[in-house]
Parts: C-alpha cells; sequence; structure tokens
C-alpha cells in the first residue's frame, strides 16, 4: 500500500548545450527583447482596442524577461532558461533583488492580462496606467548587465549587439511611452474600437523597428 508521501523534489532541470543555448539566445531571447521594445516604441496615442491589445503583449513580454532575469535556476522549471543559464558558472549571475516595481508589474501582468479575477484596476484607480518608460528603462538595465557577463560561448553575439543598439531610441522611447492604460471601458472608442489611420502611421525607425507590412502580424 503506497504510502501517501507526495515528494517536493523539482524534476531535475534539462542540461542544454552551448550551441542550444546560442541557438536559443539567437532566436527566442533576441525575439523576447525586439518584440519588447517594439510594442513599447509602436503604442497608439488614442485609445482604443489596438492600444489595449499592444499593452497586453507589451505586460506578456514584461513578465516573460522578468521571469528569465530574476528566477534562479533551482526555482525555474524543468525546461525553463533562465539568465543563469548563459553563465560558464550560473551562481555568476547576480541581478540583485527585484525591484518591487517589477514585482508589481509581474503580478499585475498575471492577474490583469493572464485571469479574469476582481483583481483587475478599475477605470477609476490612480495606479491604472502603465509605466512604460520606466519599466521598460529597469528591464533594459538589467538586459544589458546580463550581456555583460554572460558567457560568449552560449550567449549568441546578436543579442550583444542588439542591446547595445541606438541609445537615442530608447532615451526616446523613456519620454514618449510615459504611461498608459489598458482593458478598461473608458478607452473603448465608439464604432468598434478600431484603430485610427494615425495609429497604424506609427511605424519605428530604431533598429526595433518594423516594416509597414509587418504590422499586420501584431
Amino acid at each position: 500500500m503506497a504510502s501517501g508521501i507526495v515528494s517536493n523534489t523539482m524534476p531535475t532541470r534539462i542540461a542544454y548545450t552551448d550551441q542550444q543555448l546560442l541557438d536559443y539566445s539567437e532566436e527566442h531571447l533576441l525575439y523576447e527583447l525586439h518584440i519588447f521594445r517594439w510594442v513599447a516604441e509602436n503604442l497608439p496615442p488614442e485609445k482604443g482596442f489596438l492600444l489595449s491589445a499592444l499593452l497586453e503583449s507589451f505586460a506578456i513580454h514584461l513578465r516573460n524577461l522578468i521571469d528569465f532575469f530574476y528566477t534562479q535556476p533551482g526555482k525555474a522549471r524543468n525546461d525553463d532558461l533562465v539568465a543563469a543559464d548563459f553563465f560558464d558558472s550560473p551562481g555568476a549571475w547576480d541581478p540583485g533583488a527585484i525591484p518591487k516595481s517589477l514585482e508589481d508589474a509581474r503580478e499585475r501582468a498575471n492577474k490583469e492580462i493572464s485571469h479574469v479575477t476582481y483583481k483587475r484596476k478599475t477605470a477609476t484607480d490612480p495606479t491604472k496606467p502603465w509605466p512604460v518608460g520606466d519599466l521598460f528603462k529597469e528591464v533594459h538595465s538589467v538586459a544589458q548587465k546580463f550581456a555583460a557577463g554572460a558567457s560568449s560561448k552560449k550567449l549568441h553575439p546578436s543579442v550583444i549587439t542588439w542591446l547595445k543598439s541606438d541609445p537615442k531610441a530608447v532615451t526616446f522611447l523613456l519620454i514618449s511611452a510615459s504611461t498608459t492604460t489598458s482593458n478598461t471601458a473608458a478607452s473603448i472608442v465608439s464604432g468598434g474600437g478600431g484603430a485610427s489611420a494615425s495609429n497604424k502611421a506609427a511605424v519605428s525607425t530604431g533598429p526595433g523597428g518594423a516594416s509597414p507590412s509587418s504590422k499586420s502580424t501584431i
């Protein structure tokens, strides 16, 4: 007869080769950084469904990157990759304590984007707007610290190049993407919530920019 004792041991994490990590970072990590910045740069000024959809995308990728940079290997799922995996010695990666602003944003993304919950902020809540520029700056800073110390055998050089590219575009983003609000009835545009022509015309000119034809994929 079974004892009924449930093991709390975490499954053994998969040990990926250096080449697998290089390939992964070139395709998937670079994508996360790229789309995170692209969305932040291309948020439309008008309230509506397009703004809500892009803000929700921003929040999802924000959460992904927070988890990547701040999750320690011992607490990661067995098939997840975290920043420490890209160091020759995982213990060499120390991002410090997660800032409260990022912890709160991560929890908010979990509650407000991924679940239908009463924890969603109301339209009249003064903390409803997302501080996009500030959150981007914090993630960008820890990403640069990560790239500066990661192993060249594991982290693809395209990630480092990306994070060093066009600091003027980052500065512009911090100025333009201050605070924006999503998923509230007050933001719905009458007549179906469609985006105006001026929304669709906003195309980034920085390295994270996309051509007009690629806008349809967002």
